[in-house]
């Protein structure tokens, strides 16, 4: 149930302008708080009957009818008309509501609270006669009981000035309230708004349906806060009892608050029998406030960002022990405390601001930024009170936008790898390497360097290694392209592509037909004499090229080579098209990928086996023959090695 101050009733009437005052009758009342109501706990309803009301002239002339000339009764705030009472004025001089003189005329309330009846007078004009009137019927009912128990509380207010005579919102009816049964705590002083760490110095009483104070009903009161914002503690003495019906908090009780917020309220809670509407009360909305501004102190930091984002960070003015407070002007400037990409601190605003309300804010407005990415930056902020340092936060690379050689080609010879292998990385707007996936192809600026093999691979965390790479031609003064879908391409730095050294090693005295023959290359080509050379493969020759790192072996099928020139065969049967030997590499082309094994330099050994017979040739120089096929294979013009080195 609601609380309620007051306990009284007013009735007006009015009358119009004489200022002499007329004479009035009229009974007093006695009510309860709780019996005198309909609603509530407690609730009797019990209608209190106002007996005759006697309105009489003490001059003449007074009262006269005619537009806008009435009596009017009206109830006090707090109290009601009974719907259910028929109200009744007659006079033996005038008329009311359209009835002739000396008629009953009668209105029935609607029981609204602040309801006002009124009596039209529509007749009669004697002017020679002393008119009293008399109302009866008039019930009561405490509404809200907004007053205070006693004697003498004016129900009813009575005005006749529109009408003649001298009653202007004169109270005609009197009551003595009484007071009921302890109903509900209301707090008789709030605790207000107070700074952090003083003392709350509220009151709470025990009272009735209408608000008055129980003063013989001892309780012991405690409080808690039952709206918290600030998650804070209510510290000192939190239970009184109750002195004559008031719980009061004095300042050696230590009632306090020690943090700042908006919106603070106190619970009052009564431990004594059940109450009948309420065993808690609440006091008003309240706020803890900061005391002097003494230093700053991050609210929002800032957190990991792409390359060029928007770095968001607040800071807000505190009192000497951490409370936030509504300091304004107070200038906070932002710095770089450690930059380990040595990328300065860019904003599109300022990076000095002054305090709003204690709160200074950098958002996405003000573009607040660091280009380079790299972990673990930190920002300082100062200004007031001691430096801060931020926590450690990342810039990380942004979108997939452009193509950046990170090896750039050297000058090579033909049909040599890249050494080192060419890379290419895919970075942001801003230069840092992205963690893409994507496809990055390579082609010749100038074609008419030959074919470039090895040309495309798929990126890892951004970088593209093309360990492939290789042009069979030459040319001078060329450059590599770089593309990929829907990135901005890159062009190489310039590199020859030189021809060739070639060192010969022969072999001599084989019993081949003319112009056929096997060749290996090394640092250059292995040829052979032309002289009575014979097909191989008609032998089912085999190639086994051999180095530190393990052998390769080529079978040399019939079917699947063909002459190429003068100089040798290649394959373009089911597995190689081609078996080529360099210095540190052997390379072989199936299916028109190139797989390689690696050798070091000068440990190579490629023998050519005829059925029972071998020939072997080691680093730059040829080696023995052994088996049947002597009469095939001679000796080199090198010495022949024991092993190959």
């Amino acid at each position: 149930m609601r609380s309620i101050s007051g306990l009284c009733f007013v009735l007006f009437f009015l009358f119009s302008s004489s200022l002499l005052a007329d004479s009035v009758s009229s009974p007093n009342l006695t009510m309860n708080v709780d019996t005198n109501r309909s609603t509530g706990n407690g609730a009797g309803d019990v209608a209190v009957t106002v007996n005759t009301i006697t309105i009489a002239e003490t001059m003449l002339p007074e009262y006269s009818s005619g537009t806008g000339k009435a009596f009017t009764l009206q109830v006090r705030p707090g109290y009601q008309f009974v719907s259910s009472s028929n109200v009744t004025i007659q006079s033996a001089t005038i008329g009311f509501n359209g009835n002739g003189v000396n008629v009953l005329t009668s209105l029935t309330p609607s029981g609204v609270a602040n309801e006002t009846l009124t009596f039209n007078l529509t007749s009669g004009t004697n002017t020679s006669v002393q008119d009293i009137s008399r109302i009866n019927g008039v019930k009561l009912k405490i509404l809200n009981a907004d007053g205070a128990a006693g004697p003498a509380q004016i129900t009813l207010m009575l005005t006749t000035t529109t009408a003649g005579g001298g009653f202007t919102n004169q109270g005609i009816v009197a009551a003595s309230i009484t007071r009921g049964a302890p109903d509900h705590l209301a707090f008789s002083v709030q605790p207000g708004d107070h700074l952090f760490s003083t003392d709350l110095l509220p009151q709470v009483k025990l009272v009735d349906f209408g608000g008055n104070l129980i003063p013989n009903d001892d309780r012991d009161i405690t409080l808690t806060l039952s709206t918290n914002p600030g998650s804070a503690t209510l510290s000192g003495t939190l239970q009184k009892t109750t002195n004559a019906g008031v719980a009061e908090w004095l300042e050696s009780d230590d009632l306090q608050i020690a943090t700042v917020s908006s919106g603070y309220v106190l619970r009052a809670t009564q431990g004594g029998t059940s109450l009948l509407t309420s065993n808690t009360a609440d006091s008003d909305a309240f706020d803890i406030e900061a005391g002097d501004p003494g230093g700053l102190e991050i609210v929002t930091q800032p957190s990991q960002t792409e390359a060029g984002g928007n770095i968001t960070l607040s800071v807000r003015v505190v009192d000497e022990v951490g409370n936030p407070t509504m300091v304004s002007g107070i200038p906070v400037t932002l710095d770089s405390a450690v930059n380990p990409g040595g990328w300065p601190l860019l904003v599109d605003t300022s990076l000095t601001k002054e305090s709003e309300n204690g709160v200074v804010s950098w958002t996405a407005d003000d573009h607040l930024r660091i280009n380079k990415a790299v972990s673990d930056y930190q920002l300082s902020v100062s200004g007031f009170g001691d430096p801060l340092v931020t926590d450690t936060f990342d810039i990380v690379a942004g979108a997939d936008a452009l193509l950046r050689f990170s090896q750039q080609p050297n000058t090579i010879q033909e049909g040599d790898l890249f050494d080192p292998p060419v890379s290419v990385e895919v970075i942001d707007r801003f230069g840092n390497r992205t963690s893409s996936t994507s496809d990055i192809d390579l082609t010749l600026s100038n074609e008419e360097c030959g074919d470039l093999s090895g040309a495309s691979e798929t990126a890892a965390a951004g970088l593209a290694t093309f360990d492939e790479l290789a042009v069979d031609g030459t040319c001078s003064d060329t450059d590599l392209l770089a593309s990929g879908t829907d990135l901005v391409g890159a062009t190489s730095d310039e590199f020859d592509i030189q021809a060739s050294n070639e060192v010969a090693i022969g072999v001599k005295n084989m019993k081949l037909k003319r112009n056929k023959l096997f060749r290996l290359r090394a640092t250059g080509t292995f040829p052979i004499s032309k002289d009575a050379i014979d097909d191989p493969t008609k032998r089912g020759a085999l190639l086994t090229v051999t180095g530190e790192s393990g052998s390769v072996r080529y079978k040399l099928p019939k079917s699947g080579w063909k002459k190429l020139g003068n100089a040798g065969f290649k394959f373009e049967g089911r597995k190689c098209q081609s078996v080529i030997v360099k210095k540190k590499v052997i390379a072989a082309l199936c299916n028109g990928k190139t797989g390689t094994i690696t050798l070091p330099e000068d440990s190579l050994e490629a023998v050519l086996s005829l059925g029972k017979g071998t020939a072997r040739f080691c680093g730059e120089c040829g080696g023995d023959t052994s088996g049947d096929e002597t009469k095939v294979f001679k000796h080199t013009e090198c010495e022949a090695p024991s092993f190959c080195p």
